[in-house]
């Protein structure tokens, strides 16, 4: 993500994450109508609201995984919450059964703080 961004992975982490437990989460921001938090890589639309990711195509698993965390697929009610969020919920093509098991099973629990990466040898 940081190389996206062009910048160093300390740069990045000062920018963009913080401190959870032994490893980091990236930094949420209130979103517009104070409701809740988006992603500090969240880029917003003022005019429409619509968001996108800044950093998409070098997301975490947490973010690729995205719809299919196990508390969207606990229940219709919770998907149909879910849908109500995310506007690209219902669009596209249809995911099987065992492709969103393999992406449920593949994301972190929520909290989880991911392992900082071994440090690049830049010689």
């Amino acid at each position: 993500m940081a190389k996206t961004l062009g910048l160093g992975h300390q740069e990045f982490l000062e920018r963009f994450a913080q401190r959870h437990g032994a490893g980091w989460v990236l930094k949420e921001v209130p979103e517009p109508d104070g409701e809740g938090f988006d992603c500090v890589l969240l880029a917003r639309d003022p005019d429409t609201g619509l968001t996108r990711c800044t950093v998409h195509r070098e997301r975490p698993t947490q973010c690729r995984t995205w719809p299919f965390w196990p508390e969207n697929l606990k229940s219709p009610r919770a998907w149909r919450q879910a849908g109500s969020e995310c506007e690209g919920i219902g669009q596209g093509p249809h995911v099987g059964y065992r492709e969103i098991v393999l992406n449920r099973d593949a994301t972190p629990e929520p909290g989880t703080a991911y392992e900082e990466p071994e440090e690049e040898d830049e010689s």
